[in-house]
């Protein structure tokens, strides 16, 4: 088949939400692009208008085929196909005439929360700092400022924060870009692994029932699931942290967390926090 004929189909497959057949046509389409120089844009034909021309239908191309593998949930596609991307957003293609891209900024947000969703931090931070100095207001902008609220909010230890809007899938940004939804899961397992670590420097025991609102999970078999996966031991409805903080430099008494408040880590206060919520909850039941 033409590349012009893939390329239909490849667009009809995705306006009709078939992403898995738009994934599979994508390569047969990628190895077209590569004969014709416009999978990696050949910068001495940059003058050719023409060649211009083909470049836009080769990078909606390649958006479409990152938006549906984000959709078929074929994660390390979506990275190979932003890498893809990445020279016709930020080269010296778009000093020519190379018109913008609606889908850019949308498909860089989601870019930012694999690597979020993956706990990616130092790639995160990197690839951040790129793009704020090759676009503009990226803190204002509709798609790229979730993400990075996300990361700022449990950077800090806002995990409430950060928590409630993952788990809004009626917001602005998620209304518009359905596909931020796909890391919902994810990004939430994330959050709990690295609440889960200031619990265990922070407390030698813990009630289930305390630990259900710290964890933000909606009840105590859900937290001996959890604490499963962690390796924590279960007696008698409390979790228990003594032998992981037996093994470990990082041990405090729990008495001494008191004197030396000002030097715990915004994790560690908000789990500090949350649990004093949550036995001003219990008094009250």
């Amino acid at each position: 088949m033409s590349l012009e004929h893939l390329t239909h189909k490849l667009k009809e497959s995705f306006d009709s939400h078939e992403y898995q057949q738009a994934v599979q046509l994508l390569p047969k389409i990628q190895v077209l692009l590569l004969e014709n120089s416009l999978l990696i844009p050949n910068f001495s034909k940059l003058e050719d208008s023409q060649y211009l021309s083909d470049l836009l239908i080769s990078r909606s191309i390649l958006e479409i085929g990152a938006l549906s593998a984000i959709n078929c949930d074929e994660l390390d596609k979506f990275e190979h196909l932003v890498l893809q991307l990445w020279s016709f957003y930020f080269n010296q293609v778009n000093h020519h005439q190379l018109s913008k891209s609606g889908k850019k900024n949308k498909i860089l947000a989601l870019y930012l929360l694999r690597l979020l969703s993956k706990g990616d931090v130092v790639k995160f931070h990197s690839e951040l700092e790129f793009l704020q100095g090759h676009i503009k207001n990226i803190d204002s902008d509709l798609y790229l400022n979730y993400p990075i609220k996300i990361e700022n909010w449990v950077l800090e230890g806002y995990y409430d924060k950060a928590i409630e809007s993952i788990k809004n899938t009626e917001s602005e940004e998620k209304l518009k870009l359905k596909e931020f939804n796909v890391f919902n899961n994810t990004l939430l397992e994330t959050i709990r692994f690295e609440i889960s670590r200031s619990m265990e420097k922070s407390y030698t025991s813990l009630p289930l029932s305390n630990a259900k609102y710290l964890l933000f999970l909606n009840s105590e078999k859900e937290v001996e699931s959890w604490a499963g996966e962690q390796g924590w031991d279960v007696e008698r409805g409390v979790l228990q942290f003594e032998k992981l903080q037996a093994s470990s430099s990082l041990f405090q008494d729990n008495n001494e967390e008191d004197e030396e408040d000002e030097n715990i880590t915004p994790s560690e206060r908000l789990v500090k926090n949350t649990l004093n919520y949550a036995k001003e909850i219990d008094s009250i039941i």
